[in-house]
């Protein structure tokens, strides 16, 4: 099965504090690196990457799925959106 999520990412322009990672990127770019559902709580693993650099930086996002959405790829685009509300998804 072929999730949308997996070739997505967002970007955000200017410099961005990720508090719960501990850094500051410029201009970063995150995409997915991993998606881990237990229930109704899903665990997203991202690599953020500076000015479209090499080098990733991980941030994990916890979302709880409260209105039990079934298709993973809305519930993905809604977690990142909660959690990263001023990024882009890239087109």
């Amino acid at each position: 099965m072929a999730f949308q999520f997996k070739n997505k990412t967002w970007s955000y322009t200017g410099t961005k504090e990720f508090e719960n990672g501990g850094f500051t990127l410029l201009n970063p770019t995150v995409a997915i690196s991993s998606v881990t559902i237990q229930q109704s709580n899903i665990y997203i693993t991202l690599n953020a990457f500076e000015n479209g650099g090499v080098y990733p930086h991980h941030l994990h996002i916890q979302y709880n799925n409260i209105a039990e959405e079934t298709n993973l790829d809305t519930i993905v685009d809604t977690a990142i959106a909660s959690a990263l509300p001023d990024f882009v998804l890239n087109t």
